[in-house]
């Protein structure tokens, strides 16, 4: 929120303070002044020169020699500009000046002739016809019509009212009442100890005019809707003070009414809006109400043309004619012009989550979205309507109908328990300071009764809490007072277990020389690569290509990956661990939330990389699991696997297949909800073995589609206590094997560890394992 120090002062007395000052009370009071700027910068060092003779330059015909004042001194300035004259007044730039336009003044000579200064024209000070009238005219800028001579030699920050200061001061979301002048005047005046000055919202009516009539279709969407008709209006160019006042806080002027509308923004936060009432249409109510799926296109007054979405609150005529979107942008149809006679001036306040939605399927932000957006409240809908009517009546620019009566609204009421709230600040408050205070604020104190009525404007104050943090901002939180906590309960800080396992296998991934990343958990469907169709939607979405929560992590990380060869960073390892978001059973408005699981994402990239890197880091993270041949459609059918712990399967690693990405790309994708809530296990002292074990080497021939993990998981079965370990030694498909058919030679150890093996027990425990191949896999023991 921009501010004009001289604009505050208008509401409480600061002049007898200094800028810094006034930055130090915000801040002290929780406003963070995020910018100071003096609005006459580069011209102090310009003053008002009175031109004394003007005389040809005796070396150049295009040059003339000027004798001008200053009021204190004369001086001679050489200069090419041909609308100079005797006794006109102008801006001179003295020796040492550095312009708003970023040039910097030095004496010198000029064809050998002595210059002392420049004369300005209004592109070197950076202003416009909002700060002079008669700017925009090439040479020289001529202030003898608008100037007095009794100010040659003031400098012209002062001239043009330039000597102020503009603060961009931080709004918190909780403060949309502090959104406007007016706003952080009354906060002000509070620090100060002082009352604000009432702003004037007298004005003179028309009585037995022709009133507007409005029609709201749902109060959720429209809580007040106020419509005022001001007659024979007359349309003319702003005065300079309100003009100037737009121009330095970053507006332009346009004319009398919409110029007002916009003063009243800044110095109440009421956004306004004002429709040419001969222009309206149909039969003369506004109607507030739903878009419908194929409404009209509206031109709007920057000059685009927008086309409502169904579910937009648009402001319309009897005839369903869309004259404006709710909160965002009018239309030009209805718009006020060098024409128009009579006015309707809108006040309202509009639901702010349909304010927000309409201005970004839009793609338009305007200075009314933004208030609306941050929050209108009843109050200012009033006092904003109110306040521009005063103006108007007030420079005599029509004549005013009042509209219906304005309904009250209740204000909230608290009880003011001062021993709860020193007890909650941990210091003494007195009452009176406590009284005051929110008095200054706004509120209304009853101290016999210990009740607090809370002003319509401050809808963030809901309890004694909320008057407490008022009361400390004020008091000062330099006041509280240190006091030992020894005696309070301690409370034993840590991690979550969860949030320790994720930590160690972070710390896993970083030993594996990994790099963690972050993306968006939104994105497109088309970039999905597994299951395009089972996503959640988002409501209202950025874009298209961040429209659905993703569901898996491979994707994003992919694209990082690609990102990453397309900049000649050919060898690296990433990973990302974040959630994925999946559908639930029933609907979000059934309030069954999704279903929200942590996932790791591992990628390993460069020629050095292979299938079995990414093994040994799953085996080392997972643990005991079973691998099955994966048929994600990402990743190379020849080279990937399933994880599967239990009977469930919790994901899937590999090569990437070169449809996906041509490069020798592996990536793990891992559901990590089992790993990190699963019970820790208590590691158990277990001797070693006193009896040697034996190795047994065996090759079968089994069809092509039995994997090596399927007759590993068999062979266990015959008896888990005897075999110690299972080595794959060999496969071998050849002219000696039968098409479609493989050797498989692999190595067991057996071992008993209460006894030694004798060979009776190993060859019935070899033949027993030959059986069941047979049986289960229709094997047959290679000779």
């Amino acid at each position: 929120m921009k501010i004009l120090l001289k604009w505050i002062n208008e509401h409480v007395t600061i002049s007898d303070l200094s800028v810094t000052e006034v930055m130090d009370k915000l801040v002290g009071i929780g406003f963070e002044v995020e910018e100071v700027r003096y609005l006459g910068e580069g011209m102090q060092s310009v003053v008002v020169g009175e031109i004394l003779s003007v005389d040809k330059h005796p070396n150049a015909d295009k040059l003339s020699v000027c004798k001008v004042s200053i009021g204190t001194e004369k001086l001679q300035i050489i200069t090419a500009a041909n609308n100079i004259y005797e006794d006109m007044l102008f801006p001179l730039a003295l020796d040492g000046a550095n312009l708003p336009c970023g040039m910097s003044i030095k004496n010198g000579e000029i064809r050998g002739v002595e210059s002392q200064g420049m004369m300005c024209s209004y592109e070197e000070l950076k202003i416009n016809n909002d700060v002079l009238d008669g700017c925009e005219y090439d040479g020289i800028l001529d202030l003898t019509k608008s100037i007095d001579s009794g100010k040659v030699g003031v400098s012209l920050d002062k001239v043009l009212g330039l000597d102020d200061y503009v603060l961009d001061v931080a709004i918190t979301a909780n403060r949309p009442d502090c959104n406007s002048i007016y706003g952080l005047a009354r906060e002000l005046a509070a620090a100060l100890g002082k009352r604000i000055k009432p702003l004037n919202l007298s004005f003179r009516v028309l009585k037995g005019g022709a009133k507007v009539e409005t029609e709201v279709f749902d109060e959720a969407d429209c809580p007040l809707y106020l419509a005022t008709r001001i007659k024979d209006v007359k349309i003319k160019k702003s005065g300079q003070k309100i003009r100037r006042r737009l121009f330095a806080l970053g507006l332009k002027s346009i004319n009398n009414i919409v110029d007002l509308t916009n003063y009243v923004l800044l110095e109440t936060g009421q956004p306004l809006h004002a429709f040419d009432a001969d222009k309206i249409g149909g039969d003369g109510r506004l109607v507030v109400r739903r878009a419908e799926a194929s409404e009209e296109m509206m031109l709007g007054l920057d000059g685009h043309e927008y086309q409502t979405k169904e579910g937009q609150l648009v402001i319309a005529n009897g005839d369903k004619k869309v004259l404006a979107i709710a909160g965002v942008i009018g239309g030009e149809d209805s718009a006020i012009g060098g024409t128009t006679k009579n006015v309707v001036l809108e006040s309202a306040r509009f639901n702010r989550g349909l304010v927000r939605r309409a201005a970004r399927e839009l793609g338009v932000s305007t200075d009314s979205s933004k208030r609306f957006e941050k929050g209108v409240d009843f109050d200012s809908v009033e006092v904003g309507r109110k306040r521009f009517l005063n103006l108007v009546d007030a420079q005599k620019i029509g004549t005013i109908v009042e509209n219906k009566s304005v309904p009250k609204f209740k204000e909230e009421q608290i009880k003011l328990e001062m021993d709860k709230i020193n007890a909650l600040l941990g210091v003494q408050v007195p009452t009176s300071f406590v009284n005051k205070t929110l008095t200054n604020l706004g509120f209304l104190v009853n101290l016999e009764k210990k009740l607090i009525n809370v002003p319509l404007f401050r809808e963030d104050i809901k309890d004694f809490a909320d008057i407490a943090e008022e009361i400390i901002r004020f008091y000062g939180y330099d006041n509280l007072i240190e006091e030992s906590i020894c005696a309070l309960p301690m409370t034993k800080g840590g991690q979550t277990k969860q949030r320790e396992r994720l930590d160690k296998i972070e710390s896993l991934l970083n030993a594996f020389s990994a790099y963690g990343i972050k993306n968006f958990s939104f994105v497109g469907p088309d970039t999905l690569l597994s299951d395009k169709k089972n996503v959640i939607r988002l409501q209202n979405p950025l874009g298209e290509e961040y429209s659905v929560m993703r569901n898996e992590l491979v994707s994003s990380v992919l694209k990082t990956v690609a990102l990453n060869l397309s900049r000649q960073n050919n060898n690296f390892r990433i990973y990302e661990i974040d959630t994925v978001f999946k559908p639930n059973k029933g609907s979000m408005s059934d309030r069954v939330l999704p279903l929200e699981q942590k996932s790791l994402c591992l990628a390993l990239v460069g020629a050095k990389e292979d299938f079995y890197s990414l093994k040994d880091f799953v085996g080392n993270l997972v643990g005991a699991h079973e691998i099955k041949r994966s048929e994600a459609a990402y990743l190379h059918p020849g080279m990937s696997a399933d994880i599967v712990v239990g009977d469930k399967k919790i994901g899937s690693y590999g090569k990437v297949h070169p449809k996906i990405l041509d490069e020798n790309v592996y990536i793990l994708e891992l559901n990590l909800e089992t790993l990190i809530n699963k019970d820790e296990k208590i590691a158990v002292f277990k001797a070693l073995p006193k009896h040697l074990g034996v190795d047994r080497d065996i090759a079968l021939i089994f069809n092509e589609e039995v994997t090596i993990g399927d007759i590993e998981a068999q062979i266990y079965a015959c008896d888990s206590s005897l075999i110690k370990s299972f080595l794959l030694v060999d496969i071998y498909r050849g002219e000696q094997i039968e098409k479609g058919k493989k050797s498989v030679a692999f190595r067991l150890q057996l071992q008993n560890e209460e006894k030694t093996l004798v060979d009776t027990e190993i060859n019935e425990l070899m033949n027993a394992i030959i059986v069941h191949l047979t049986n289960k896999f229709d094997a047959k023991l290679r000779k």
